[in-house]
């Protein structure tokens, strides 16, 4: 085990692709922090922390090529492409809240006190809550954890943003 550098000091950690965990416990534990994100709410700009292109795996190989400055501008974007598949979507309907939006096994640690460490924000930003399912569907990590990190946070998605009467995965 190779020792790190964190913002707290120096601990040896694993990912967990080096771990054989409980992927269903792991993943009730990570939805609980993406739950505590999804609390963290953006203003009327949707994108990633640090502005510019959006680069991360919702946006294809080549990322947005351009800058979004509204979610009419995202709503844009994403129906010219919807458009191939006779589908729409409209996401003003949706509070901006902090996504990590990279999910993949070897972004999260374990330390040693047992809590984990989210990794590599380079993707985080605000945009709607469901963007954060979607993008773990889209990683090309192992299959199971994939699949069971994204039942979870769906699960738990629904649970709390029904009650709006909003239903957080449908598009028109």
């Amino acid at each position: 085990m190779a020792e790190r550098l964190s913002v707290y000091g120096i601990y040896s950690w694993k990912t967990l692709e080096e771990l054989v965990l409980n992927i269903d416990d792991v993943s009730e534990h990570l939805v609980n922090i993406v739950s505590e994100l999804a609390a963290v709410r953006g203003g009327d700009i949707p994108g990633q922390v640090d502005g510019g292109m959006l680069q991360v795996y919702l946006w294809g190989d080549n990322g947005t090529r351009e800058i979004f400055h509204s979610i009419d501008d995202v709503n844009h974007w994403l129906n010219k492409r919807l458009q191939l598949i006779n589908k729409e979507i409209d996401l003003r309907l949706y509070p901006l809240v902090l996504c990590h939006l990279d999910l993949c096994r070897r972004n999260i640690k374990l330390m040693e006190d047992n809590s984990i460490c989210l990794l590599d924000w380079g993707h985080a930003g605000f945009f709607p809550r469901f963007f954060e399912a979607a993008a773990v569907s889209s990683i090309n990590d192992n299959a199971a954890y994939g699949n069971s990190l994204h039942k979870a946070i769906i699960k738990e998605a629904k649970l709390t943003e029904r009650g709006g009467g909003k239903n957080v995965l449908s598009c028109s």
